[in-house]
């Protein structure tokens, strides 16, 4: 809303919301209620991308039993491309969905829309899973975008390794520090990064990663 009182033009914005676990196990009328609630507050007409946040609660106590889960997801699944229908959203997808939950939806493609994106925890600290995950969704064109990317969790693995991502970085006229070697990593490995700075040096930094192209060597290091 302070972009567009600045005059900020809706077509320059991408606005992401995400469906909680909550919401997906209350059914399709809840799910669009939300949608349409967040719509009137953002005072929009649409959403760039709405994400199933989740594939399984976060805290069961007080949710439908695991088995019910495939059903919900499915459900919520065919609400989001509903809403995409009728111009509400411009592009669906989900987040920290495992290789199963997302061949739960391609297999019901056909009646809906395909996923645009999975949203999940990824860098190069992550376990191998998350990779097999990734290269999944890149082999059926579904766009990975890559959440701590700079290490989240994993930040006491980040410092263990610090000086050789510095050594790294010092190789490049462009590359000052380790948060810009890993969006690089990332933007090489093909993943979408979501870095956000209000600061205009922080983002002039993660700008300049673009000026620089790490090796084949330096990749496989990391």
């Amino acid at each position: 809303q302070a972009a567009i009182a600045r005059g900020v033009p809706r077509k320059e914005m991408f606005i992401t919301t995400k469906i909680n676990d909550r919401t997906i196990s209350s059914g399709a009328e809840r799910i669009t209620s939300v949608l349409e609630r967040e719509l009137a507050d953002f005072q929009i007409d649409y959403f760039d991308l709405v994400l199933l946040h989740s594939p399984t609660p976060f805290i069961p106590i007080g949710q439908p039993p695991e088995e019910a889960w495939a059903e919900l997801r499915q459900d919520a699944w065919r609400t989001l491309s509903a809403a995409k229908k009728k111009g509400l959203v411009r592009n669906i997808g989900v987040s920290n969905f495992d290789i199963n939950h997302l061949e739960e939806i391609v297999a019901i493609e056909a009646e809906t829309s395909p996923i645009a994106t999975n949203q999940f925890m990824l860098n190069p600290f992550s376990p191998s899973y998350a990779f097999k995950i990734a290269e999944w969704c890149q082999a059926h064109n579904i766009v990975v975008i890559a959440h701590s990317s700079l290490g989240g969790l994993m930040k006491h693995q980040v410092e263990a390794a610090g000086a050789a991502i510095k050594a790294i970085a010092a190789k490049h006229d462009s590359l000052k520090t380790t948060t810009q070697v890993l969006l690089k990593w990332a933007l090489q490995r093909g993943f979408v990064v979501i870095p956000g700075s209000g600061n205009p040096a922080h983002q002039a930094s993660n700008l300049a990663i673009y000026e620089a192209q790490l090796s084949d060597s330096e990749m496989a290091s990391l």
